[in-house]
């Protein structure tokens, strides 16, 4: 039994001791050769993706805009005196549709000048009248005087006729020349009065003309003592009130013309490239552009938004002129106005682009800071990719065979966390994986792993 003990305490435990260390070795020798393979099978980093999508709805181009007037009048007086009337609509800030009567002069003066004048026109075209009888007593008077002057004639010949054969003296025969000189002196009187009186109607007729012209001067003086509104809009300012003496030219009312309304807004040189270079009959070549259209930018619809509350008023309008000829010096934009024909025609959403009931600006007013979409459609192909997959200085990366490029792009716009970019300013195509993910080093020809699933992107539509 000792001896048992012996040996098992001797021989047999040493071996399994030994037996288990050369075991663990073996089994710790063991491990790190996997890990090993496991990090080196986990080296290629792993990057989220997402696919470069044709972009084929136009270019959005966005920009910041304030609400301006359309027209803005000031209503002044074009007669003087005194404010005898004002309306209870012709103060600040209220709607007047066009031909409201606003205020109104003292128009006695001028109805005294209308009935004076219209007197003197009845007066006028009595002594017309009348002098219109004495030319037909004259042009009877003429008549006479020449049928005297004829019997005188043949009187002369018979006693022509008698002094040839001795029968009367020279006497008679003077006497018979003498009337007939009286005859025919008596026919120039009455022509001369004639032509007096048909040269005195001239005159009465340039008279009545005058006092015609003067009458109606005196009847648009009289129209003019009362001021209506010329047009629907806004009074903005009123300046006078009743008993107040005006003279002419006196500032009377300001008003906004609210049946247009523009927007005020600036575009950047890259921006204006797309909307000189679009699609459509209405864009023309160069050659076959005119002088005047060198300086028009091409009309291009427009949505303006104006954002209250969390919801989005929407109008639709027309980029359509430039404001000069130039940049701003400040902003290093081109200036340009969009009009909005229709100001009341408002569409409300949500910022899902959902259609809501809300109570709120029903019209474009002046002031407004709005947000303006010029939707372009350019003659370039373009690409769309989500704005998380461009990198600083417009780089990009990326993903082909799982080999990481870096591509240079040049953006054409950037909207609703999507970039546009023409599909010839870069090497990327339709169906293009690039790296949406971080990653802490990056270099050309790198190998990655890309994830099972795309990156869900958006494309921007126009509104």
């Amino acid at each position: 039994m000792k001896f048992l003990r012996y040996l098992i305490l001797r021989i047999v435990l040493p071996v399994i001791i030994l037996i288990g260390g050369i075991v663990g070795f073996q089994v710790l020798s063991a491990r790190p050769e996997m890990v090993i393979e496991d990090e080196q099978a986990q080296m290629d980093p792993l990057v989220e993706w997402a696919s470069v999508a044709a972009h084929e709805s136009g270019l959005d181009i966005e920009t910041d805009g304030v609400v301006v007037p359309h027209r803005e009048i000031y209503l002044s007086a074009e007669v003087a005196g005194r404010i005898t009337f004002k309306s209870d609509e012709c103060n600040s800030g209220n709607y007047v549709e066009a031909g409201t009567l606003l205020l109104e002069i003292d128009p006695r003066d001028y109805e005294l000048e209308v009935r004076r004048l219209s007197k003197e026109i009845a007066q006028a075209e009595a002594d017309l009248l009348e002098n219109d009888v004495e030319i037909k007593n004259a042009e009877v008077l003429v008549a006479l005087s020449q049928e005297d002057l004829v019997l005188q004639g043949q009187e002369m010949k018979r006693v022509e006729d008698l002094s040839k054969r001795g029968v009367i003296t020279e006497s008679d025969i003077d006497v018979a020349k003498r009337d007939e000189l009286a005859a025919r002196n008596k026919v120039q009187v009455q022509k001369n009065l004639l032509t007096l009186q048909k040269s005195r109607r001239q005159r009465l007729q340039s008279a009545l003309e005058l006092k015609g012209t003067q009458l109606e001067k005196a009847q648009l003086d009289l129209s003019r003592t009362k001021i209506t509104a010329p047009l629907s809009g806004v009074i903005v300012e009123d300046l006078v009130e009743t008993d107040t003496h005006v003279t002419n030219g006196t500032q009377l009312v300001r008003i906004n013309d609210s049946s247009t309304a523009e927007v005020k807004c600036g575009l950047k040189m890259d921006e204006l490239f797309w909307i000189w270079n679009q699609t459509g009959e209405r864009y023309v070549s160069d050659q076959a552009m005119s002088a005047a259209a060198t300086f028009e930018i091409p009309e291009t619809p427009v949505t303006v938004t104006y954002r209250l509350l969390g919801r989005n008023f929407h109008w639709q309008g027309v980029l359509s002129r430039y404001e000069g000829t130039g940049l701003d010096i400040a902003t290093r934009t081109i200036p340009c106005r969009v009009v909005v024909k229709n100001p009341r025609d408002v569409r409300i959403t949500d910022d899902q682009g959902r259609p809501v009931d809300f109570h709120g600006p029903r019209a474009m007013v002046t002031g407004m800071y709005t947000t303006v979409r010029v939707h372009a459609q350019p003659t370039a192909r373009l690409l769309s990719v989500p704005e998380s997959a461009v990198r600083p200085g417009n780089r990009i990366w990326v993903v082909r065979d799982g080999v990481l490029s870096i591509e240079t792009i040049q953006p054409a716009e950037t909207l609703d966390g999507s970039v546009i970019l023409p599909a010839a300013s870069s090497k990327i195509e339709a169906g293009d994986h690039v790296v949406t993910s971080p990653l802490a080093e990056v270099r050309n020809g790198m190998k990655v792993r890309e994830s099972t699933q795309p990156v869900a992107t958006t494309t921007p539509e126009i509104n």
